[in-house]
């Protein structure tokens, strides 16, 4: 099956046990309907795969029925290339997120101060730097678009 990867989320959650395991909610799009799956940090192969995919990714999937009449996923592969815009490495919506990000502002905006001539200037600077900062790896500095409305962290104030 093919499925084009729309978002990700992950927890943390604690077991009957009280061992902690993280559960990863894949939200995908499927013959233009969106839908969601969900998987938890034991099914080691699925989750490594898909923790840290970005938006946009198409993906290969081989589904199976198993004895309990559950559909499982297995063999998840790329196909696609993914989107032009820079995807945030971590979106911010826990408080802890949002004082790390605001952290992160403070000292791209420090940095851009030192090199740039006036307030408009060190604000654009400022917000280039804090989009990189937020971009996955393996993205260059020159590949962050100065006007992306912040992207990478929308609706955090």
């Amino acid at each position: 099956m093919q499925i084009k990867v729309t978002d990700l989320q992950t927890t943390v959650k604690k077991a009957k046990n009280g061992k902690a395991y993280s559960e990863l909610v894949v939200f995908f799009e499927k013959d233009g309907e969106a839908k969601s799956r969900k998987m938890t940090s034991y099914d080691k192969a699925n989750f490594s795969f898909f923790k840290d995919l970005p938006k946009g990714t198409v993906v290969n999937v081989t589904t199976t029925q198993n004895d309990e009449g559950y559909w499982e996923w297995s063999n998840p592969e790329k196909v696609g290339a993914t989107s032009s815009t820079v995807t945030p490495a971590k979106t911010f919506k826990e408080s802890d997120d949002l004082r790390q990000l605001r952290i992160v502002r403070q000292a791209c905006l420090k940095a851009a101060a030192e090199q740039a001539p006036d307030y408009a200037s060190t604000v654009a600077l400022a917000e280039k730097y804090v989009q990189w900062v937020l971009a996955l790896p393996g993205v260059k500095i020159d590949e962050v678009e100065e006007d992306d409305d912040q992207a990478g962290y929308e609706g955090v104030e």
